[in-house]
C-alpha cells in the first residue's frame, strides 16, 4: 500500500501528494472505541489490587510480629528458613483464594451490571459473563495475590538470628524493620488511592458536564426513528429525496406535530461523517494542515424542530434543489474560525480539491458534535447542506411535538407504511434518549471508578488506622513513663499523631506525581476538562488527606487515655 500510493503521488500529484493508507486489522478496528475505556478500568482494578495487597501485608507483618517469638522458637528446635518461609506463605494463599472464592458471586452481578449499559463501543456485552476462563483468571490472581502480600512476612523470617531473638525475651524481633516496612506500605496505598481518587474526580466531572451542558438543541418533546431504504427500489438520487419529502410533509400534518424534519446522523450520535475543507479563493494548505470538518444531510424543517437558532442569513429550504446552486449553512464557531471579523454569508468553499464550490447561505447556533467526535477529533468545523443535492438512503427523521414524543409512534409509523410499505422504521427513541446514550461510556466509567475510589479510599483508611493502632499498642509502656514524668495528654497526642501525618504527606507526594503522569492516559474519556484539573487534584487531594488524619487521630487519642500505672504494670 505504501509502495502504490508512492506511484500515484508521482503519477496526479495535484489529487494524491500528501495522501496515505493505513491498514489495521478488524479485530483491532472492532474493540478500538472501547480500549481506552477497558485499559483505565482495567487499571483502576489493578490499583485496588495493589492497595488492598499491601493493606494485608501491613496487617501479617503486625501478627508476624506477635508470633516472632514463635518462629524463633521453631527455628531454635531444627526448622529451617525454608520451611518457616513455606509455611506463612502457605498461610497468605490460603487466606487469598478463600478471599477469591468469596468474590465469585459479586463479580457475577457487577458483571451484570456492564452488560446491562449496553455501550455501543464496547463489543459483544452478550458475552460478558462468568466462564471457566474468568473463574481460572479469578484463582490465578487469587493465588499471585497470596504470594505478593505474604512475601513480606516471610521475607522477614530469613531476617530473624535466633541468639539475639532468644535474648529479647520475646519483646520482638526486628521491631523497627518491621515499622518501616508498614509504613512504606501505608505510603504507597495513600499514593495509589490519590491516583485513583483523581481518575474517578475526572471522570465524575466529565459525566456531570456531559449531562448539564447545553448541546444547542432542545431534546424535549422530540422523537427520532431511522428509515433505511433499500437500494433496490430506491438507486438514484431522485427517488430518495421525493420519498422523505412525502414523509415529512405528511408528518407535519399529524395532529400535535409543529415541526419535522431529517439528518442523515443525528448530533448525539457515534457516526463520523468528516470531509477536507478547500477555499477557493485562498491557496491551498499543506497536506498535513487542511482542515476537517463535520458534514450533514439535512431536509425539511429540520433546525426548527431541533430548535437549533438561525444567526445569520436564512434556513435551507424546498428551492435548494439538486439544479440549484450549491450552498450549506455553518455553525457559528466554523464563522469564527475560518471567516474571523467577516460575514461568512455568500463565502465559497469547497469538500475536497475536486469538488464543486458551495457558498454558505446562512450561520446557526453550535451544536455539541457529540462525545465521540469530540473525543477523537475535539472541536470541529460543522456544515449543513440540502439532502436532495446530497441524496442518502439512510436519514433520521425527527418530529417535535407538544405532549409526549412516544405517543406519536404509531402515527409516524402509519404515515412510511402509507407511502412505502417494505421500507423499515428503527431505533425508534426520543432525543433525550439518543443523547443519554452517547454519554454511557463516560457514566459506566464514573461509576466504577468512583466504587474502586471508594473500596481504596476506605483502604486506605484502614491501612493508617492498623499502622497507628499498632504503634499505640507498642508503646504504651513509653507513653505511661512519660505521662508519669508529667508529659499532658497534648503532648502524647501530638507525638502519635506525627508519623500519621510524615505518612500520608509523603503518599500525597508520591500520589500526586503519578497521578498527573497516569490521568493523561484518561484524555480521550474526558469532556470539558483537562486530564491535570487543579480544582479535582486539589478536592480529591484535601478529601483523601481529612480521612487519613483522621484514621490516623483515633488510635493517637486513645494513646492520651493510657493510665501510667496500668502501663507500667505492663511486661
Amino acid at each position: 500500500m505504501d509502495g502504490l500510493t508512492a506511484r500515484l503521488a508521482a503519477q496526479y500529484p495535484d489529487s494524491n501528494r500528501g495522501d496515505s493508507a493505513r491498514l489495521q486489522p478488524m479485530e483491532e478496528s472492532f474493540v478500538e472505541d472501547a480500549r481506552a475505556l477497558l485499559l483505565v478500568l482495567f487499571g483502576a482494578v489493578g490499583f485496588v489490587l495493589l492497595i488492598a495487597c499491601a493493606n494485608i501485608a501491613s496487617l501479617v507483618l503486625a501478627r508476624g510480629t506477635s508470633r516472632s517469638r514463635e518462629m524463633t522458637v521453631r527455628a531454635a528446635l531444627g526448622a529451617s528458613r525454608w520451611q518457616l518461609s513455606r509455611q506463612l506463605l502457605a498461610e497468605s494463599l490460603l487466606l487469598a483464594l478463600i478471599g477469591g472464592l468469596l468474590a465469585i458471586v459479586p463479580a457475577a452481578g457487577t458483571m451484570k451490571l456492564v452488560a446491562s449499559f449496553q455501550i455501543d463501543q464496547l463489543p459483544n456485552p452478550e458475552l460478558i459473563a462468568m466462564d471457566w476462563r474468568v473463574l481460572a483468571f479469578n484463582l490465578l490472581l487469587s493465588a499471585a495475590t497470596g504470594i505478593l502480600f505474604g512475601l513480606a512476612p516471610a521475607w522477614q523470617v530469613h531476617r530473624v538470628r535466633v541468639q539475639d531473638a532468644l535474648k529479647a525475651g520475646g519483646r520482638g524481633v526486628a521491631g523497627s524493620l518491621h515499622q518501616r516496612l508498614r509504613g512504606l506500605l501505608v505510603v504507597g496505598e495513600v499514593a495509589l488511592t490519590l491516583v485513583l481518587l483523581a481518575g474517578a474526580g475526572l471522570m465524575v466531572r466529565t459525566f456531570v458536564r456531559l449531562r448539564s451542558a447545553y448541546p444547542g438543541y432542545d431534546t424535549r418533546g422530540v422523537l427520532t426513528m431511522k428509515v433505511a431504504l433499500a437500494s433496490s427500489q430506491y438507486p438514484d438520487g431522485e427517488k430518495r429525496p421525493a420519498f422523505f419529502a412525502q414523509v415529512l410533509r405528511q408528518a407535519s400534518a399529524l395532529p400535535g406535530v409543529r415541526h419535522a424534519g431529517a439528518i442523515d446522523d443525528l448530533p448525539a450520535s457515534d457516526s463520523l461523517h468528516g470531509t477536507a475543507l478547500f477555499f477557493p479563493d485562498r491557496p491551498d494548505p499543506r497536506p498535513e494542515d487542511v482542515p476537517l470538518v463535520l458534514r450533514n444531510r439535512v431536509a425539511g424543517d429540520y433546525f426548527r424542530a431541533m430548535r437549533i437558532p438561525l444567526l445569520r442569513g436564512r434556513y435551507l429550504n424546498e428551492g435548494d434543489r439538486k439544479e440549484a446552486p450549491l450552498v450549506a449553512l455553518i455553525d457559528q464557531w466554523t464563522a469564527r474560525r475560518y471567516w474571523p471579523n467577516q460575514d461568512p454569508v455568500g463565502k465559497p468553499f469547497k469538500f475536497g480539491r475536486k469538488e464543486a464550490v458551495r457558498k454558505v447561505v446562512g450561520v446557526v447556533g453550535d451544536v455539541d458534535s457529540g462525545v465521540v467526535v469530540t473525543l477523537v477529533k475535539g472541536r470541529v468545523g460543522h456544515f449543513y447542506i440540502p439532502a436532495e443535492q446530497e441524496p442518502r438512503a439512510e436519514m433520521t427523521l425527527v418530529a417535535r411535538t407538544g405532549g409526549d414524543p412516544m405517543q406519536l409512534v404509531p402515527a409516524m409509523r402509519e404515515v412510511v407504511r402509507r407511502i412505502d410499505i417494505d421500507q423499515p422504521v428503527f431505533d425508534v427513541m426520543t432525543l433525550a434518549t439518543v443523547r443519554a446514550a452517547g454519554s454511557e461510556s463516560q457514566e459506566l466509567a464514573s461509576l466504577l471508578l468512583g466504587g474502586f475510589a471508594a473500596v481504596a479510599l476506605l483502604l486506605a483508611a484502614i491501612g493508617i488506622y492498623g499502622v497507628m493502632a499498632y504503634n499505640v499498642g507498642r508503646r504504651t509502656r513509653e507513653f505511661g513513663i512519660r505521662m508519669s514524668l508529667g508529659a499532658q495528654p497534648g503532648d502524647v497526642l501530638r507525638l502519635v499523631i506525627r508519623r500519621g501525618i510524615v505518612l500520608t504527606a509523603a503518599g500525597l507526594a508520591l500520589g500526586l506525581a503519578g497521578a498527573f503522569g497516569l490521568t493523561r492516559l484518561m484524555q480521550d474519556l474526558l469532556y470539558g476538562i483537562g486530564a491535570t484539573d487543579p480544582a479535582t487534584f486539589a478536592a480529591v487531594t484535601a478529601v483523601l488527606a481529612a480521612v487519613t488524619l483522621l484514621a490516623g487521630y483515633l488510635p493517637a487519642r486513645r494513646a492520651t487515655r493510657v493510665d501510667p500505672v496500668l502501663a507500667l504494670r505492663e511486661e
